[in-house]
């Protein structure tokens, strides 16, 4: 109890810290300008046609990247794909349908996927739904926690062999800073196949935040299972020219969901207060210079958790729709960050040259180290995951089938 309540204040100054960085960047909003580093590198996003992952989807095909964009709509896919290829000429731009809410559709898109690659540099975990009406899925698994959490779980689980095979390869799940207003105890007594009653605001955080904090503890034990040993990159570093990583201030004051993300090739990152990489996170009886040009083994997976914040998109297309709502649905509309500024935090992870794997990173660039949850928590949330999903979990990492 006391925990949660800590963990309440805790987002509750993160938010208000939050607010007022926007109110701040109103005039001069921040953009990452990280050097390139996705041009030729094969990248899955999930929720890619609308919000932050269709904004990050024209800034990966602008850089070169070679991306497949998840969703549930083909219409919807198609029209992206076709906008994104136009904008930036990038004509290595797939779509493949995926519905979290469904595990055979989790299955289908990663045989397809693995049809048309032999390799994954990334997987970007971004599809996510909020204040959804109350509903169980076809495997009577309520609809939040099982396209949040055991959808994703499941197609991480089947992609993760061929991310660790790919070299300095990543795994990015997008959080939410709803995950500190629920406890584990919270995670571990839900039941996904009892019907959920959401009666008021309140509740509908508690359900999200309880898959985000599910999604939480899932992302450190891949990070802990699947170490990516060094903090600096071989690949990344060599094209760092020492200026360091850093967000600035965009001169364009478009921010359009279209905008158009400048040519970063020659460009480095933003400074700010807080740095993204704590020399005290390093080996003590090791300088700094020794981790240098390193890169993680083959088998490593480097994890990155981006909380992109409150950011204005359909996410929220089903909250606060009476009409007694209206007002503070139009002020949300007004106030929340964009999704150009929502993007932000997701590009940087990208692109940065100094991450270390497990952190989470805040919407304003500040990261966070690795919780250490407790390891019977993660074994029983594991445990119970297999279970959920487990007919469809074939060709897994025995890491993952040690819980069946």
């Amino acid at each position: 109890m006391v925990a949660t309540f800590l963990n309440a204040v805790e987002a509750t100054r993160r938010q208000i810290i939050s607010a007022g960085y926007i109110l701040l960047k109103w005039k001069n909003p921040l953009e990452c300008r990280c050097q390139n580093r996705v041009r030729g590198k094969v990248v899955v996003i999930t929720g890619a046609t609308s919000g932050i992952g269709r904004f990050t989807a024209f800034d990966l095909a602008r850089k070169g990247a070679l991306v497949y964009l998840a969703g549930r709509s083909r219409e919807a896919g198609a029209t992206v794909v076709r906008e994104v290829t136009q904008a930036t000429g990038n004509r290595d731009v797939h779509f493949l349908p995926l519905d979290l809410t469904e595990f055979s559709s989790i299955v289908t898109f990663v045989q397809e996927f693995l049809r048309c690659e032999e390799k994954l540099d990334v997987l970007v975990n971004n599809a996510a739904v909020f204040h959804h009406p109350p509903k169980q899925t076809q495997h009577n698994l309520e609809i939040v926690f099982q396209t949040n959490y055991l959808g994703v779980f499941l197609l991480s689980s089947l992609l993760l062999d061929t991310l660790r095979h790919t070299p300095n390869s990543q795994l990015i799940f997008v959080s939410s800073e709803a995950h500190r207003l629920v406890s584990l105890k919270d995670v571990e007594t839900f039941d996904p196949r009892e019907a959920v009653h959401a009666e008021n605001f309140d509740d509908h955080i508690k359900l999200y935040g309880i898959s985000k904090l599910a999604l939480r503890i899932f992302a450190q034990f891949v990070a802990e299972s699947f170490p990516a040993s060094v903090l600096f990159l071989n690949e990344r570093s060599a094209q760092d020219d020492g200026t360091g990583d850093e967000l600035i201030p965009s001169d364009d004051s478009d921010l359009d969901i279209d905008y158009e993300a400048p040519n970063n090739d020659d460009l480095d990152f933003v400074s700010h207060n807080e740095p993204l990489l704590d020399s005290t996170t390093l080996d003590s009886d090791e300088p700094l210079s020794a981790h240098v040009n390193k890169t993680w083994n083959s088998n490593g997976i480097l994890v990155t958790e981006v909380n992109p914040g409150n950011v204005w998109t359909p996410i929220y297309r089903h909250a606060w729709l009476s009409w007694r709502d209206m007002l503070k649905r139009l002020l949300c509309s007004l106030l929340m960050q964009d999704v150009q500024e929502g993007a932000q935090p997701l590009i940087h992870a990208l692109n940065s040259s100094s991450l270390q794997s497990g952190i989470y990173l805040s919407d304003i660039l500040q990261a966070e180290g690795r919780p250490g949850y407790d390891p019977a928590v993660t074994q029983r949330l594991l445990a119970a995951s297999v279970e959920l999903t487990g007919k469809y979990l074939d060709g897994t990492p025995k890491e993952i089938y040690n819980f069946i």
